[in-house]
């Protein structure tokens, strides 16, 4: 731990001593993390790379102040915790391999992945779990060595996890999005607020090759504001929203994006979240190997076709799907099996 002189220093009251940057940065706070983005030019001035120990500090990802106690969490927010996680996913390929592509982690870079996440508030709302952002900090840190992972990192978690992130982009969704949105639906940030994410910007203007990972967090909150279309009131990574809000940025990333039919001979990876509309899965392309998320609905699917994905799974082989999906981009944000035919 940080000795008192080192513990002012990370506050903003003193510059950074050479013999202490051996001993980790304690981030108890997300304010602890703009502080030392703050102090970049005194870590880089000092020898050494630099640690961080993330110790206390535990985001809230979802909260929904007005449900009963005793709120259960439904398949919809599985699918947010699910979407959101896989954006993350891609963005740690980035940092770490720089390819946004899942399928670049090894098996410890899944296990740092592994975030555990605790319902609090009887149930009302969803925290990271104790030492999950330590152990993926500290993964992230082991990657490379030097200066420019520690600021990578700090931006890492702070696109990711951070309050005052979350709330810039509602800010900038809301503006752009809700055209008809009075004074009091507008998330309005403070001045320190703005302060840091105007060093923010300018840090990834400063450096191109990380500025992919602002849109990797973008994609990885469509999915959270989809989970809370079904509250009147939520908050986001601390952000409170309204249903009003939310349906507003999720209509208009649908609006924006186009249909595309991505028929072709897939493997069944998996099959899941099972729920009143039907299930969710996991389909392989055989030519290219990208992987992409469907929904399989009872309405649109006929039973014999259900029956062909199942056989597929249990049987690790593959199927003849015709799949529609809307695209942004060369990226897909929702697709639905049609039809799954057994291969010949």
């Amino acid at each position: 731990m940080l000795s008192g002189t080192a513990q002012m220093t990370l506050r903003g009251t003193d510059r950074y001593v050479n013999h202490l940057m051996a001993e980790p940065l304690i981030i108890r706070s997300e304010a602890d993390l703009w502080t030392a983005l703050r102090n970049i030019p005194e870590i880089e001035a000092i020898p050494g790379t630099p640690l961080l120990q993330i110790a206390g500090w535990k985001p809230n990802l979802l909260y929904f102040p007005t449900e009963p106690l005793g709120h259960t969490l439904s398949p919809s927010l599985a699918r947010a915790v699910a979407g959101y996680h896989n954006s993350l996913s891609r963005a740690y390929a980035y940092v770490s391999y720089g390819q946004s592509d899942s399928r670049f982690l090894k098996l410890q870079d899944i296990d740092a992945l592994d975030i555990r996440l605790l319902s609090f508030a009887g149930s009302n709302g969803l925290q990271v779990f104790d030492n999950a952002l330590d152990r993926l900090t500290h993964s992230l840190l082991s990657k490379f060595s030097g200066k420019q992972m520690f600021v990578l990192a700090v931006i890492f978690l702070l696109m990711h996890f951070g309050e005052t992130a979350m709330k810039d982009w509602i800010h900038e969704e809301s503006l752009a999005r809700m055209h008809e949105a009075d004074d009091a639906q507008t998330v309005k940030l403070s001045e320190q607020e703005t302060e840091r994410m105007d060093l923010l910007k300018s840090i990834l203007a400063s450096n191109p090759p990380w500025k992919p990972l602002k849109s990797l967090s973008d994609e990885g909150r469509i999915p959270l504001l989809r989970g809370t279309l079904a509250y009147d009131r939520a908050e986001v990574l601390g952000v409170p929203v309204t249903r009003d809000q939310a349906r507003a940025i999720v209509q208009k990333d649908r609006e924006k994006a186009q249909g595309k039919r991505l028929d072709g001979r897939f493997e069944v990876v998996e099959i899941d979240v099972d729920n009143p509309e039907g299930f969710s899965g996991v389909l392989r392309d055989m030519k290219t190997h990208l992987e992409v998320r469907v929904s399989i609905n009872l309405g649109e699917l006929p039973s014999e076709d259900l029956h062909t994905l199942f056989l597929a799974l249990e049987k690790k082989g593959s199927v003849d799907a015709l799949v529609n999906a809307w695209m942004i981009g060369e990226k897909v944000t929702y697709a639905s099996i049609v039809r799954a035919n057994p291969v010949p």
